[in-house]
């Protein structure tokens, strides 16, 4: 966190309001169930692609990745208009196999993340669904060593049938606010967590560095921002339902940040590799639907009394899945694994940037992020932790720049001169830029057109021609000269 400059103070304010908003993102990324399965999804998503390509012969996969970068025309090609794949009925069966099973991932991807994706797209059959969860499974325990007491991934066909079997679609959340039809969406519920976050700080911190009614206008217009924005649709739900008299308003954003956080903990894999009871419903694993379950039994609910206490979230996330009835999974270990990566080091992988880089990157923060005590607080409701008696448990872990740290933050940032910084060490943030490079140089060749993009990438860093040479050597070397990427 950047000390306030006098005499630049609005701009000041806006780099501090923007680094505990990506922070929030960062742990909701790599301390939800939710977050893990997405990124699950997206690497199960390459995992398909890459096992197809193994298993042609160098020369084609060379003719391949040499068509894409020269033509611009991506391996599968989707249909500007429906964003469904292209003519795949005339590829060779295997061809048009591995299209649809990655067009599949990207559905139910979209569909999770974003409901109104399905206004566009339809919703994605119900066996395509359980196909890709048992995909994510598979690449969870065979790809990155994860042990499921249920599952064997010599065997997989098993774990087709733990998901949606009894569903008919994907149960999107719609309603209403002041006449108008608006979705309720995952994405929407973690921005809204995230701006809440900045209002909890500057109503908490912001004492004694400006004058109080200029602080009173800074918060007031805030809230107007938040309030006229999508972002605050989860807000204005919860406003709704919760009993007001009930609810203190010291405390009303950190419960609706709770709520958000137990909706996003669902049994998701690969988090939760064990079989379920019965097939697990949409609602059971939806976060926009079990945010609107948690909003039926808020009247049910006694509210918190300490916003600094971690029993009184604790207890009141426990009320919520007790009321509910939905199964809660923030506090579910991870997974063992087969074997162990304690001493993995993202920057000592400086030559061949292997694909799953990021992944195992994200895998170290979810396990480093378990380990820490009482971190509740930390990836529920981030603003807590900047103020009162937890700010002094949580300071170290917050403003910390060492190596032992890098992985309980964005590994990058950006400084207050514009420019991007690493929060551990030069090699461990060159090493990640490169990893996400290939991961989205991998999705561009999948189904992107016209020449790669470097729109994930912070902007000084996409410029010019190295990080384009970087992505198209990098993608020769896993296509074309790597027999098999995947252990």
């Amino acid at each position: 966190m950047k000390e306030l400059d006098p005499s630049d103070s609005t701009a000041t304010l806006d780099f501090n309001l923007a680094h505990i908003h990506e922070n929030v993102h960062w742990f909701q990324h790599v301390g939800t169930t939710y977050g893990a399965f997405m990124d699950a999804l997206r690497s199960s998503q390459r995992y398909v692609l890459m096992r197809f390509l193994r298993e042609l012969p160098r020369t084609q996969r060379k003719a391949l990745l040499e068509d894409r970068l020269k033509t611009g025309r991506p391996f599968i090609e989707l249909d500007p208009r429906t964003q469904y794949p292209k003519d795949i009925t005339f590829d060779a069966p295997a061809v048009s196999l591995v299209k649809q099973i990655w067009f599949d991932h990207q559905w139910l991807h979209a569909s999770f993340e974003d409901s109104r994706a399905t206004d566009r797209l339809g919703h994605p059959p119900v066996d395509a669904c359980s196909n890709v969860m048992a995909d994510v499974i598979l690449n969870a325990c065979d790809t990155h060593g994860f042990l499921s007491p249920d599952y064997n991934a010599d065997s997989h066909v098993g774990a087709r049938d733990w998901y949606f079997t009894t569903d008919r679609t994907i149960a999107e959340v719609v309603t209403e606010i002041d006449g108008e039809r608006v979705h309720v969406t995952s994405v929407g519920l973690m921005e809204c967590a995230a701006s809440l976050n900045e209002l909890q700080w500057l109503q908490g911190n912001m004492i004694g560095v400006v004058a109080p009614d200029e602080l009173k206008r800074i918060v007031q217009a805030r809230i107007e921002e938040f309030v006229g924005s999508s972002y605050s649709i989860p807000f204005k739900l919860f406003h709704l339902a919760s009993d007001r008299p009930r609810t203190r308003s010291s405390t009303l954003w950190l419960s609706l940040n709770l709520l958000v956080f137990f909706a996003l903990n669902p049994p998701l894999p690969p988090r939760i590799l064990s079989r379920p009871r019965e097939p697990l419903t949409w609602p059971e694993v939806y976060p926009p639907i079990r945010f609107f379950m948690g909003l039926r039994v808020l009247d049910d609910i006694e509210p918190i009394s300490d916003p600094q206490s971690v029993v009184e979230m604790q207890r009141y996330i426990a009320d919520i899945a007790n009321a509910t009835g939905l199964e809660y999974c923030g506090d579910v270990p991870i997974p063992q694994r087969k074997y162990t990566t304690a001493e993995w080091d993202a920057a000592s992988e400086t030559e061949n940037y292997p694909l799953s880089i990021d992944d195992e990157l994200i895998i170290q923060a979810q396990l480093r992020v378990e380990r820490i005590p009482d971190r509740l607080p930390l990836i529920a409701n981030f603003a807590s932790c900047l103020q009162g008696k937890l700010s002094r448990q949580f300071a170290r872990l917050i403003f910390a720049h060492e190596e032992r740290y890098d992985f309980l933050g964005p590994p990058l940032e950006f400084l207050k001169n514009g420019k991007v910084g690493f929060r551990g060490s030069a090699a461990f943030g060159n090493n990640v830029v490169r990893s996400v490079a290939v991961s989205a140089a991998l999705f561009e060749f999948a189904c992107g057109a016209g020449k790669f993009s470097l729109a994930e990438l912070p902007s000084e860093v996409g410029r010019g021609d190295n990080m384009f040479r970087f992505m198209e050597d990098t993608l020769h070397h896993l296509i074309v000269e790597t027999d098999n990427v995947y252990k």
